[in-house]
């Protein structure tokens, strides 16, 4: 059953967690929204649970991304793209209602949008970028490309944060394995045997 428009979008009301993955691609989103004339741009991840995108909105004037939460079977381009594991060009209102019965966009006003979806180096989904212009636009061969450069761009950004959380991970857990088989052995040393200090019988 697909999520209403009215309750798949919510703004959150408290600053986002820590989500490096996300921070690499919107950074680069961010810089790269001059350069090919977009207006806002949107970088999605998976939720732990699989169920949920976790959505940062960027314009070329915000100083901080707007966080979003998305049900991962909202009728929006982004978890349409993340959902197909393909890329999504809308040009317009009147060809999202022709070519994409049923999707409706997170800004109702009639306009264009780019959503390519984004992979590791096995095929995996990361998530998911989309680009909006506040026209309705035609996108060309050129742009696609640039479009898809720029998606290859943020995966393997994100593919790099997510290698660089993961060995952070496994080093605190082995410090704090390290750090209690230290403890124990302390332990030990300053607790003698009671065997060995017990009287023998004559």
């Amino acid at each position: 059953m697909t999520t209403s428009p009215d309750t798949a979008a919510a703004a959150s009301q408290a600053p986002a967690e820590s989500n490096l993955l996300a921070e690499v691609a919107t950074v680069i989103v961010a810089e790269c929204l001059e350069a090919v004339d977009a207006d806002a741009g949107f970088v999605a991840t998976i939720s732990d649970d699989g169920g949920a995108l976790e959505v940062w909105r960027v314009t070329r004037y915000s100083h901080n991304p707007v966080h979003l939460t998305l049900a991962l079977d909202s009728p929006y381009p982004l978890a349409e793209t993340v959902r197909l594991r393909r890329p999504l060009f809308i040009t317009s209102n009147e060809q999202l209602a022709c070519d994409h019965p049923g999707l409706v966009r997170v800004k109702a006003e009639d306009h264009a949008c780019a959503t390519m979806p984004l992979f590791d180096e096995n095929g995996e989904v990361l998530g998911a970028i989309n680009l909006g212009f506040d026209e309705p636009h035609v996108f060309s061969g050129e742009e696609v490309e640039v479009f898809e450069r720029l998606g290859r761009h943020c995966a393997d950004a994100m593919s790099l944060a997510r290698r660089v959380e993961t060995e952070t991970a496994a080093a605190a857990a082995a410090r704090r394995r390290r750090r209690a088989g230290a403890g124990a052995r302390a332990c030990r040393r300053r607790r003698p045997c009671p065997v060995r200090r017990a009287a023998l019988p004559a």
